[in-house]
């Protein structure tokens, strides 16, 4: 039987259960280790100072205590896994300070073991700035109430939506420690997202929690594209989650006799991990030596559940099977996870290896869907794709995704999904090729998803609810969970390279993406009305350039400076404005002035001849019966003296507009 490191041995000790309580000194011990029986207790001691035994008494699980000494191998206790035996001990009280406890005690299967620690009595004085419990209920209106005054005490914070909730706090319960109210993230759902998985077939509408502006109107309109292109194909193609112990030895060699040991038991540690739990199966072990250490690598498969702590209780018994079996090598020290999992952190080997659900999602991108809809071309997208590759490997970075942690992420909070797990589960691996067709083919793999459809967070009240939604809370859901997630994060890639492509993604943002107070002032109000009623529309004001300062966080300015000679020039925006103009000139000149904006347009304009080709490109116009109104909305921010014009043949006239000059020195665009 191999020897039980006394480092192991002393996390059974409960700290700060020692203290003085009705006359005597107490103490407990938790089984941390396996299943076990207790035979005997053969000597305890406090501050080196032997107790006899007959002044000791002890409960297991219980109020029902009885003496030690009852204790013999023919009547066994049961010790299980998790269990707390408490003594009381018959003897002086304990001074305030650091105290001994040796306890030596025979067990079943581990043998006798001798147990050595140090603690400080527990006085039970509370420390100042503790935050109020009740050990009985934590979860009671009476309790919670007192941390919502103590937090506005201590702090000066008044938590009057943090203490508004619609839930029980009491199904928080292995949730949350100190609830104390509910963070209410802003949620919207974006859809359909028409799916073509192994697991998750038609449209779903996907529940996203965030709190950044912009982020569901972009997958909605990225799943709008996938869903004109005919939907997107997704597949779990990986299952893995994992453990990795860490052993010591006196030396290299020893390590590599491990190693050699655990390939030829490996059945027999995964029969140990596997009756754990029903859902969990150990699939292979990988062993990786470094100096004295072994880094063994358990890989489970964890069903419906993310499976972190399932995998950690089924790894702690494998691990216990090996340390009473292995003859191999001295285990010097055992620590049952060495980082080398790599939980909760992006890793290469968790991209190889897969951490969590495996999952692809792949679409072709019609050109003529995505020039409609993003004003993107494909070839364009493609180009964006191949750039983004070299400058993630030019930092160093180890995916070439664009934002997956963003749907990754919003996706969690709406699911109660471990939220921490996002640093691994947003690996993104993308790929695109051009069609002969010219549309695209545009695929993502996320390596390290890690997500669940049972247990965790993902029973509490508006968590399930959102994982309902799409058909996905409970048993046998999570391979479907995955696919949708997969095929939402690359909706989000699509939308997220086209306003890149398009130069729309800092106008986006700007227009829709800011929670400013200043919204709720009038003359801001109005400004955003003429934004809403004229784009894509322009205004054409003389002297343009004198009131630029009035409305720069809303105009782009172009200027034009004319020769002489051609008759008609024409231009088309990377966005969705357009702008036609005639002039009797030969050459024409563009310079662009960017003020502070929301949507700012970039124009190319391109030789005659080409021009001419393209046909005609006519400026949509406001109806006449909306001028009056408009010129007003102009007057409150400021262009008292500016021109209106509607173009393609539609003007009007008033106090504040004047019809259209071609002599006009400057063409603002209201966006």
């Amino acid at each position: 039987m191999s020897f039980i490191p006394s480092s192991i041995l002393s996390k059974l000790f409960n700290r700060t259960s020692l203290k003085n309580a009705d006359g005597k000194v107490r103490f407990s011990v938790k089984n941390r280790l396996a299943p076990a029986s207790l035979l005997s207790i053969g000597r305890l001691e406090i501050d080196r100072r032997e107790i006899p035994l007959e002044q000791v008494t002890m409960s297991c699980g219980d109020e029902t205590s009885f003496a030690v000494t009852q204790i013999q191998a023919e009547q066994p206790v049961d010790f299980p896994l998790g269990a707390l035996l408490t003594f009381f001990v018959d003897t002086d009280l304990l001074e305030p300070g650091g105290h001994n406890i040796t306890l030596v005690f025979d067990t079943k299967p581990f043998g006798e073991l001798r147990m050595s620690v140090d603690d400080d009595l527990n006085t039970g004085e509370p420390t100042p700035g503790t935050l109020p419990r009740d050990a009985e209920d934590d979860y009671t209106d009476s309790v919670i109430k007192a941390r919502q005054a103590f937090i506005k005490e201590q702090t000066g914070a008044d938590l009057e939506h943090v203490s508004r909730y619609s839930i029980d706090p009491h199904v928080t319960r292995g949730n949350i420690e100190h609830f104390t109210g509910c963070a209410q993230v802003p949620l919207g759902f974006a859809g359909p997202l028409l799916v073509h998985g192994q697991h998750a077939q038609g449209e779903f509408y996907v529940p996203l929690a965030a709190s950044e502006g912009t982020l569901v109107a972009s997958y909605n309109r990225g799943m709008k594209v996938l869903h004109q292109s005919g939907g997107v194909k997704c597949a779990v193609v990986g299952d893995n989650m994992q453990r990795a112990p860490v052993f010591i030895f006196e030396d290299a060699a020893s390590g590599r006799k491990f190693a050699d040991w655990i390939v030829e038991n490996t059945e027999s540690i995964r029969e140990a991990a596997n009756a754990t739990d029903p859902f969990v199966e150990l699939k292979y072990i990988d062993y990786y030596l470094s100096n004295k250490f072994a880094y063994l690598r358990f890989n489970y498969r964890t069903g419906d559940a993310a499976g972190m702590n399932m995998v950690g209780k089924a790894t702690f018994a494998a691990c216990n099977w090996i340390l009473q079996n292995c003859t191999a090598a001295d285990i010097k020290q055992f620590y049952l996870e060495s980082n080398f999992a790599t939980d909760k952190k992006a890793s290469v080997i968790n991209i190889m290896r897969t951490r969590g659900k495996r999952v692809t999602a792949e679409a072709t991108i019609k050109r003529d869907v995505l020039l409609e809809i993003m004003d993107a071309d494909t070839e364009a997208l493609y180009q964006l794709y191949t750039a983004a590759s070299i400058g993630t490997l030019m930092s160093g970075a180890n995916n070439n995704g664009l934002h997956s942690a963003n749907a990754i992420t919003a996706m969690f909070l709406a699911t109660g999904q471990d939220v921490a797990n996002v640093s691994e589960s947003s690996v993104g691996l993308l790929y695109a090729e051009l069609t002969p067709e010219k549309d695209l083919y545009f695929s993502i793999t996320l390596p390290s998803l890690i997500i669940a459809t049972c247990g965790g967070g993902t029973g509490l009240p508006t968590q399930r609810e959102c994982l309902e939604a799409m058909g996905c809370y409970g048993v046998g859901k999570v391979y479907k969970f995955a696919e949708i997630v997969a095929g939402t994060v690359l909706a989000g890639e699509v939308s997220l390279a086209s306003a890149i492509a398009s130069l729309d993604w800092v106008s986006s943002h700007d227009q829709f993406g800011r929670n400013d107070p200043t919204r709720n002032d009038k003359r801001y109000r109005n400004r955003q009305w003429v934004a809403r009623r004229v784009e894509p529309q322009l205004l054409a004001v003389t002297g343009a350039f004198g009131v630029v300062d009035q409305v720069a966080d809303r105009v782009v300015v172009f200027q034009k400076q004319f020769a002489e000679g051609v008759d008609a020039c024409r231009g088309r925006g990377f966005g969705k404005a357009r702008i036609e103009f005639t002039a009797k000139n030969r050459e024409l000149g563009i310079s662009v002035e960017l003020a502070v904006v929301e949507r700012a347009r970039l124009f190319e304009f391109a030789p005659e001849s080409r021009l001419r080709q393209q046909g005609p490109v006519f400026l949509r116009s406001p109806p006449v019966n909306e001028f009056d109104e408009l010129a007003g909305m102009i007057q409150d921010i400021g262009l008292d003296d500016g021109q209106v014009s509607g173009m393609g043949g539609i003007t009007h006239s008033t106090d504040h507009t004047a019809t259209y000059s071609s002599s006009a020195t400057g063409i603002m665009m209201c966006a």
